[in-house]
This record gives C-alpha cells, sequence and structure tokens, in this order.
C-alpha cells in the first residue's frame, strides 16, 4: 500500500517574523494506492469524540463506503460504532453492517 496524498486542514493562522500571514496544518486523513484500487480515509477529534469515514473503490466496480465515532473513555480506552456499506456495481450481493467495538491500548 503506498500513500499518494495526504488530506489537510488549516486549523489556525498566525503571523511569522517577516510579517507574513501563514496557516498551521493538520492532517486529517491519506489517499492510498493498494495493488486493486483506492482508499480515502479522513478521521476528525472532537472533544472525546473522533469521527472516522472512508470510502474506497477496486478495478473491479466495488465501492465501500465507512462512517463511525469512536468516544475516548480513558487515554488508553475508547468505545465505538460503524457502518459500513459495500456495493458491488451491477449486482445485488451488497453488504451493510454495522460494528460495535471497544479498544484498550496496553
Amino acid at each position: 500500500m503506498a500513500i499518494k496524498y495526504y488530506v489537510k486542514a488549516a486549523i489556525s493562522e498566525y503571523t511569522d517574523q517577516s510579517g507574513q500571514n501563514k496557516k498551521r496544518y493538520n492532517t486529517i486523513g491519506i489517499v492510498t494506492e493498494t495493488k486493486k484500487g483506492d482508499l480515502v480515509g479522513l478521521t476528525q477529534a472532537m472533544g472525546p469524540y473522533t469521527a472516522k469515514v472512508s470510502y474506497g473503490k477496486t478495478n473491479t466496480d466495488v465501492k465501500a463506503y465507512n462512517a463511525g465515532v469512536d468516544y475516548n473513555l480513558s487515554k488508553r480506552t475508547a468505545v465505538g460504532v460503524a457502518y459500513r456499506v459495500v456495493d458491488r456495481v451491477g449486482t445485488t450481493t451488497d453488504v451493510k453492517s454495522v460494528g460495535v467495538g471497544i479498544t484498550h491500548l496496553f
């Protein structure tokens, strides 16, 4: 998997020592290229919540969408929920799923 692009958002502005206005950027996602397609993923932290979305497509007309949110219970523990759709274009074998999970970092 190779990273094609970084997705960045301006988070603040400041004036440097020479008097020029500058912006600070935060990386909120990446676009990756796999052997079989592309994937875009974005995350945005908002207090104890982290919103996550992704979109991917393959060279065989399969598209996938994912949206979810994590809630941090502590520095090392979070719970999350996500909704996912995998769409095979031109077929009736689409998959829709909901996931619920807990993550603890040791």
